[in-house]
C-alpha cells in the first residue's frame, strides 16, 4: 500500500524535487560557465567542494502530486519575482506580505530537506506532525525564525551554486534546554536559514549576534519594508562555518 502524503494525508506520495525545477532553470540563466563567474576547472586531488551541477537535485517522496502541483506552487508563486531577482543578486523591495510568503516557502523547504537526506524509517515524528500542521496553518509556527542573505557567488563559483545543510541546534535559554535543526539552503546568490524546533521554542534567537547582522529577518515580520540584498555577503568559508555553528549559551 502506497505511503500517504505527509501534508494532506490523502494521496499517495510521489517523487518530487524539494526545490522547484523552475529555480534550477533560473540558476542556469544567472550562473553560466563563463570567466566572469569562474570557468570550470579540474578538482585537485582530495578536493571536497568542487560542485558544478546547476540542477538542484534534492528529491523526496513525502507529498502527493496534488500537494506538489497546487499547495507547493501556491506557496512559491508569490515569491517567484523576488526569487528570480535574488538568485541573480539583483535588488528587490520586500514588504510585509512578501516576507510572510517567502518565510512560508522557505519553511516548507526546510521541512522537506531533512526528509530528503534520510530514509523514511528514520524520519522524526516531530517533522511528520509538523508537515500536517503546516498544511492547515500555511505559515511558520510561532517561535520559528527565518532569515535570508546573499551568497558571494561571483567570487566562489563554480565551487557552489546550490547547497542544503542540516545541523543539530542545542540551545540553552533562561535555564531551559532546547533542541532543533538549523536548515541552510543556498541557491545561486540567495541563501536562507530556518530553525525548526523539536518542541517548545526559545523566546528569542538573535541571529545578528551570530552573523554580524548580515541576514535579513523575514519571520517573524517585525519591520514593514526592507531592501534586498543586505549590504554584506557571505563567502563559502563563512557559509561553511555558519552551517556548523553551535550557538553559545546566553
Amino acid at each position: 500500500m502506497p505511503d500517504p502524503c505527509l501534508f494532506c494525508g490523502i494521496g499517495p506520495v510521489t517523487r518530487e524535487h524539494v526545490i522547484a525545477k523552475s529555480l534550477s532553470k533560473r540558476l542556469w540563466e544567472v550562473s553560466p560557465f563563463t570567466p566572469e563567474h569562474g570557468a570550470p576547472i579540474e578538482p585537485t586531488p582530495g578536493a571536497t567542494r568542487f560542485h558544478t551541477n546547476r540542477l538542484i537535485d534534492i528529491v523526496v517522496n513525502a507529498a502527493c502530486s496534488d500537494c506538489n502541483s497546487k499547495f507547493f506552487n501556491a506557496l512559491q508563486r508569490p515569491c517567484d519575482g523576488f526569487l528570480r531577482s535574488a538568485l541573480a543578486g539583483e535588488q528587490w523591495m520586500l514588504d510585509s506580505d512578501l516576507k510572510k510568503a517567502l518565510a512560508s516557502w522557505l519553511y516548507k523547504t526546510a521541512l522537506l530537506v531533512p526528509l530528503a537526506m534520510s530514509p523514511r524509517a528514520d524520519w522524526p515524528e516531530q517533522l511528520i506532525d509538523e508537515c500536517k500542521a503546516f498544511y492547515v496553518r500555511r505559515r511558520p509556527p510561532v517561535g520559528t525564525r527565518v532569515w535570508i542573505g546573499r551568497y558571494d557567488l561571483r567570487d566562489n563559483f563554480p565551487e557552489l551554486v546550490a547547497r542544503a545543510d542540516v545541523s543539530e541546534l542545542n540551545y540553552r535559554r533562561r535555564g531551559r534546554d532546547l533542541a532543533g535543526n538549523q536548515i541552510l539552503v543556498s541557491i545561486g546568490y540567495f541563501l536562507g536559514i530556518v530553525i525548526v524546533w523539536s518542541g517548545e521554542p526559545p523566546d528569542d534567537v538573535n541571529m545578528a549576534n551570530r552573523t554580524g547582522d548580515r541576514f535579513l529577518e523575514v519571520w517573524p515580520v517585525r519591520v514593514g519594508h526592507v531592501q534586498w540584498p543586505p549590504e554584506h555577503t557571505f563567502t563559502y568559508e563563512e557559509l561553511t562555518g555558519l552551517s556548523n555553528m553551535v550557538p553559545a549559551t546566553p
